[in-house]
């Protein structure tokens, strides 16, 4: 036999640049969707739409309705970077919005899974004391006590915040991350004043808010109150 000893392809193939991928412009979303019993959501209608930030995209989708298949997975493909909120209608249930939201970047996949979780977080917040007698100006050390429950996703975060009637005292106060909980109580202690003025006839208040965040990113505020006596 003669051999052939040119080769067939002589030069180099030089791969074409993919504008795609080279430069992308626009992101894609993919994830599941579990309901409240933990099921895979089959065929739930899912509305994919970017939140509105003053900005006109010059690419990508801004808006996509599509379905979830038989294993809860949903996709939304080429749409323009920003913020997205998503929006689900199971089959014969109401219909459902998240309140997390994600962010979608150019040339990325971003996964996005989702527990629909309709209730936010529940529970109490207390302080001791709650009444601070005498008004003498000294620094009270008061200890707040948040008794909490989410019966969904579980809780996330808590935070905290003091708004003091006079505007002159809001310390800052550690919050706590949670890793899912049923059930958890957190405790914190803070220094307040003990001062109110001599023509406050209900006393000074600190007002103090446990912000209680869940794992869908359902949030609820619970309130309680320190008060510097006027008198007794």
């Amino acid at each position: 036999p003669v051999l052939n000893l040119t080769p067939i392809f002589e030069q180099l193939a030089i791969l074409p640049s993919l504008p795609w991928k080279a430069s992308p412009k626009v992101g894609h979303v993919r994830g599941t969707i579990r309901d409240e019993s933990g099921a895979l959501v089959d065929t739930g209608t899912v509305g994919i739409e970017r939140i509105a930030d003053g900005t006109s995209p010059a690419i990508g989708r801004v808006s996509v309705t599509t379905a979830s298949d038989g294993n809860g997975y949903y996709g939304g493909v080429d749409l323009a970077p920003g913020s997205f909120k998503i929006t689900i209608l199971p089959v014969s249930q109401p219909a459902y919005a998240a309140a997390c939201t994600f962010d979608v970047t150019a040339g990325a996949v971003t996964t996005f899974n989702i527990v629909i979780d309709r209730d936010a977080p529940g529970g109490s917040v207390s302080a001791d004391p709650s009444a601070i007698w005498p008004p003498d100006g000294r620094m009270v050390t008061v200890t707040l006590t948040a008794d909490l429950t989410d019966i969904g996703t579980g809780i996330d975060s808590v935070s905290f915040r003091v708004l003091d009637e006079y505007g002159a005292v809001e310390p800052a106060i550690e919050s706590f991350t949670a890793s899912g909980e049923a059930a958890l109580r957190v405790s914190r202690t803070l220094e307040l004043e003990a001062s109110r003025r001599g023509d406050d006839l209900d006393g000074r208040t600190y007002t103090i808010d446990a912000v209680v965040k869940d794992r869908a990113c359902n949030v609820t505020t619970r309130r309680t109150t320190v008060t510097i006596e006027h008198d007794r």
